[in-house]
C-alpha cells in the first residue's frame, strides 16, 4: 500500500530540527561566499546559480516554518545537488567536491523520523545525481584551470569540510539517540505508574459495587432499596469511567503542558459524593462517617482530581480506623486571613514522627501500624503518593497532624481563588 509523501513525514525531534536549520544557514552562507567570488571574478554563471540557490532556499525556509519537514529536506537536497554541480563545472572533478554530494546519502539514512522505505529512496537520489553528473560532466573542461598546488588546497578544504560535517552529524544524532533513550525510559516509567495508579484508584469503586451487590443478594429487599443500590452501582461505574479518562489525560500530558479543568463547585456536593462512595466499605468495617461544613462557600478547582485526593484520604482513614469509631470530613471556608481547607480526621493508631516524612513516597508502607483490614484490601502505598502529585498540579498544600495513638488529620489547604457564596445547606452526619 502506498502513502502520500505528505503523510509519510512526521515531526522530527527538536535536536534534528535544530540541525536542519543550521544546515540551511550554513548552505546560505556558503552560497553567499560563492556569489561574492562570482561577482569579484566576473563569473555570471556562478552569480546566476547563486540566485537560483537563494530562491530555492527561500522556499526551504517557508517549508520549514510551516513544519513541512519532508518537503523542506527534499528541496534543500536538490539545491545542494545543483551547488555541487556548479563547483564541478568551475573546478572540475579533481577538486573532489563531489564527495560532499555523496555525504547526502548517509545523511538521508539518519533521518529516523522518515519511514525506512522513503528514507532509502531519498538516500538514492544523491547517488543517482552523482552518476548522472559523472556521465555528463566527466569530459567537460573546467572553467578555471588550477595548478597542482591550488588543487591540493581545494582537496584539503574539501576533506576538512567533509570530516567536519560528518563528525557534526554523528555527534548530533548520537545526542538525539541518547535523548530518545531517555524519553523511552520515561515513557516506560510513566506507563507503569499509570497502571499502578489506575489499579489503586479503581479498587474503591469496584469494592463499593461488589459490597452493594452482595448486600442486595443476601436478603430480600424492597424495590426502593434495589433502586437505591442500582443507582449507587451506576454512580460508581460512571466514576470509574471518568477516573480512567482523567488518568489517561494526565499520563499523556506532562506537568508543564497540562492545565487543570477549573470550575466553581459546591464542596459539600463533592464531599458527599466521596462519602456515598465509601459508605458500603465503612458499613462493613463498622466505621461511622461524619460530614461537617462550617460555612457556605464555593471553591474553584478541578472536580475530578480533588475527588481522587479526597477519596484516597477517606479510604486510608476508614482502613486504619477501628470498629465503632468515626471518620470526620470537614470543610472550612476561606476568610480574609485563611484559605479554604478540607480535612479528613480518623481515630486510628496515628503516624509515628519518624514515618511522617515518608508517607507520600510511592509504595511506602509502615508495617508496624498496618491493620489486618489494610492487608486484606491490598494497600500498595500508592494513594498518598498520587494525592501529593495531584496536589502539586492543583496548587494545593497538604498538612498532616498526627501522633501515635491519637489518629491522623490530613488537611488540604486550597489555593485562594475568587470566593462565591452559595445557598445554605445544613451540615449533617452521614447515617451509616
Amino acid at each position: 500500500m502506498s502513502y502520500p509523501i505528505t503523510q509519510s513525514f512526521v515531526v522530527p525531534s527538536t535536536l534534528l530540527q535544530r540541525l536542519l536549520w543550521r544546515l540551511l544557514v550554513g548552505n546560505v552562507v556558503l552560497r553567499l561566499c560563492f556569489a561574492l567570488f562570482g561577482y569579484l571574478g566576473d563569473r555570471p554563471g556562478i552569480l546566476m546559480m547563486a540566485g537560483v540557490g537563494f530562491i530555492i532556499y527561500g522556499g526551504v525556509y517557508l517549508l520549514l516554518k510551516c513544519h513541512w519537514w519532508g518537503w523542506g529536506i527534499v528541496l534543500a537536497s536538490l539545491e545542494w545537488v545543483l551547488q555541487v554541480r556548479t563547483w564541478v563545472l568551475e573546478w572540475g572533478w579533481e577538486s573532489d567536491f563531489q564527495l560532499l554530494l555523496l555525504l547526502l546519502s548517509p545523511f538521508m539514512l539518519l533521518l529516523d523520523f522518515v519511514p525506512l522505505r522513503r528514507r532509502t529512496g531519498l538516500a538514492a537520489l544523491p547517488v543517482a545525481a552523482y552518476l548522472f553528473f559523472f556521465a555528463t560532466l566527466h569530459n567537460v573542461q573546467p572553467v578555471l584551470a588550477f595548478d597542482h598546488t591550488v588543487l591540493g588546497f581545494l582537496n584539503l578544504l574539501n576533506l576538512l569540510i567533509l570530516v567536519g560535517m560528518t563528525a557534526w552529524m554523528v555527534y548530533c544524532f548520537a545526542q538525539n539517540s541518547i535523548q530518545e533513550k531517555v524519553r523511552a525510559e520515561q515513557l516506560s516509567v510513566s506507563r507503569a505508574q499509570l497502571v499502578a495508579n489506575l489499579s489503586h484508584e479503581l479498587k474503591t469503586p469496584i469494592a463499593a459495587i461488589l459490597t452493594t451487590a452482595q448486600s442486595m443478594l443476601r436478603y430480600e429487599r424492597s424495590s426502593d432499596k434495589y433502586k437505591q443500590a442500582l443507582r449507587l452501582c451506576e454512580r460508581n461505574s460512571r466514576s470509574m469511567s471518568q477516573l480512567i479518562r482523567r488518568m489517561l489525560d494526565l499520563s499523556k500530558a506532562g506537568s508543564d503542558a497540562w492545565t487543570p479543568d477549573l470550575k466553581l463547585i459546591d464542596p459539600r456536593d463533592l464531599l458527599s459524593a466521596s462519602i456515598d462512595l465509601h459508605t458500603p466499605l465503612a458499613n462493613d468495617d463498622g466505621v461511622d462517617l461524619l460530614l461537617v461544613c462550617k460555612g457556605e462557600q464555593s471553591i474553584e478547582t478541578d472536580t475530578d482530581l480533588l475527588l481522587i485526593m479526597v477519596n484516597n484520604l477517606l479510604g486510608n482513614a476508614i482502613r486504619y480506623t477501628p470498629r465503632d469509631k468515626a471518620v470526620i470530613i470537614r470543610f472550612i471556608p476561606a476568610t480574609t486571613n485563611r484559605p479554604a481547607s478540607i480535612s479528613v480526621c480518623d481515630e486510628g493508631p496515628g503516624i509515628r514522627p519518624e514515618i511522617l516524612p515518608h508517607i507520600f513516597d510511592a509504595f511506602y508502607q509502615d508495617d508496624k501500624i498496618r491493620s489486618r483490614k489494610s492487608s486484606i484490601n491490598s494497600n500498595y502505598g500508592l494513594g498518598l503518593a498520587l494525592t501529593a502529585e495531584l496536589a502539586e498540579r492543583l496548587g494545593i498544600k497538604i498538612d498532616v497532624d498526627s501522633s501515635p495513638g491519637e489518629g491522623a488529620r490530613f488537611h488540604l489547604i486550597l489555593p485562594a481563588p475568587p470566593l462565591t457564596s452559595i445557598p445554605p445547606k445544613a451540615s449533617q452526619p452521614i447515617d451509616n
